[in-house]
């Protein structure tokens, strides 16, 4: 099963929500398609191999020696230096098939939109996630028009969310609509940065019109949730 991530606009929480989804299923790998960065490696405090998704599809690495192995989830970064256009795509298929023999979900982070991948990665989920302010919401617009062979399976998130009504009510007022609307709650500190709030149940997030919110103090939200 392959489930698809598009960030609207960057520092949405696209990979973090990747990951988090991912820790929560059984054999599942993360495959980085946003190059230039290593974020779920940091994230997870895991150490980068010598070769990466650039090697295994365009040079033809042994896949497992691309392949970052933690407890909960598996992970596929994307070169540091390398442009995606440089991707070898039939490689990019050969790489996804083998890695179908293996896992039963594989998690792609695309980061900004890619509209030439619609072809080739046939999920069977989708997520576009934005912000909730007025440039989010038209850049969630913009990922709607880039990606619309993926409408019907997309969910749309919407990530720092005060209010989901507020939200719905600017869509509205924007003249904006999207066909399946979920929220992440704003992170809430208090006035000595150290206690946070975040759903209670993180991976069924996206079938709940409203999140239930639990406090944790002292520990970042996603670097508690991401290294468990």
């Amino acid at each position: 099963m392959k489930i698809v991530f598009v960030g609207a606009k960057g520092g949405v929480g696209c990979t973090s929500f990747a990951l988090l989804l991912g820790k929560n299923l059984d054999h599942s790998i993360y495959v980085s398609l946003n190059f230039g960065r290593k974020d779920a490696s940091l994230a997870l405090n895991a150490e980068a191999p010598i070769y990466d998704l650039y090697d295994a599809c365009n040079r033809g690495a042994d896949l497992e020696e691309c392949i970052i192995k933690t407890e909960k989830i598996h992970l596929l970064e994307g070169p540091l230096l390398k442009n995606r256009q440089d991707l070898n795509l039939e490689g990019l298929k050969k790489v996804l098939e083998d890695l179908e023999k293996t896992y039963d979900h594989i998690l792609l982070d695309l980061g900004p939109a890619w509209k030439e991948l619609e072809e080739i990665l046939d999920p069977q989920e989708v997520f576009f996630l934005s912000s909730s302010d007025r440039a989010g919401l038209y850049a969630m617009d913009q990922v709607k028009f880039n990606h619309h062979r993926w409408l019907d399976i997309a969910v749309f998130l919407f990530t720092g969310v005060s209010s989901r009504q507020k939200l719905l009510d600017l869509l509205d007022q924007e003249g904006l609509s999207f066909k399946e609307v979920k929220t992440l709650p704003r992170v809430a500190i208090d006035q000595d940065g150290e206690v946070f709030s975040y759903p209670e149940e993180f991976i069924k997030i996206y079938t709940d019109s409203d999140c239930k919110e639990i406090v944790e103090s002292k520990k970042g939200l996603f670097t508690r949730l991401l290294r468990g």
